[in-house]
């Protein structure tokens, strides 16, 4: 299936062979090599991306990051200019949020090939939408959702734990869910 472009040079484009659905690169280098134009092949030209498309992308990939430091730093990375290249840039520092990324940006390219098929009168709407409704965003459960509260305290407890062992006091507290216990670091421990 054609993917459309997201390249917005002026120096190449890609163009589709409805024949063989084969996505051909074109250049001003075949043209001067003599090779005939694709438009005079009846192939049709993919148009690139727009970068307001993108950008609206990396704005839904970062409403579903959990981690509070990723997408805070995400959320800088793409404001202004050179969002674009911010970004990935930003993602290298979060291995896991990048493979996720790549998943979602993948998804979200595939739904647009299948859309331009259809403006281009190339493959059935009923197809089209039994094939988009296949390809729903997918999930980052590791990295989106709702947060849960009691998870938290728990990573937090176990990791004061670690940090502090033996010096560490629990302290009792009570609340609208009852009682519990919250262990805190000794006031005379100093961390080592």
């Amino acid at each position: 299936m054609p993917r459309r472009s997201k390249d917005h040079s002026y120096e190449h484009s890609w163009w589709l062979d409805t024949e063989t659905g084969e996505v051909v690169l074109w250049n001003d280098y075949f043209e001067e090599q003599g090779e005939p134009h694709p438009d005079t092949l009846g192939l049709r030209a993919i148009d690139p991306i727009p970068s307001h498309e993108g950008y609206k992308d990396m704005e839904d990939f970062i409403q579903r990051v959990r981690n509070p430091q990723a997408r805070h730093l995400l959320e800088r990375a793409i404001a202004g200019r050179g969002a674009f290249r911010r970004f990935k840039d930003t993602l290298l520092d979060f291995a896991e949020l990048r493979e996720a990324w790549f998943r979602f940006h993948d998804t979200r390219v595939e739904r647009r090939a299948i859309t331009w098929l259809v403006d281009e009168k190339l493959v059935d709407q009923m197809a089209a939408e039994r094939a988009i409704a296949e390809r729903p965003d997918p999930e980052l459960v590791e990295l989106s959702g709702q947060f849960d509260p009691h998870q938290i305290a728990r990573d937090v407890a176990q990791d004061l734990q670690r940090l502090y062992g033996d010096r560490l006091k629990v302290a009792s507290s009570s609340s609208a869910h009852g009682p519990a216990e919250t262990p805190i670091p000794s006031r005379t421990s100093t961390c080592s």
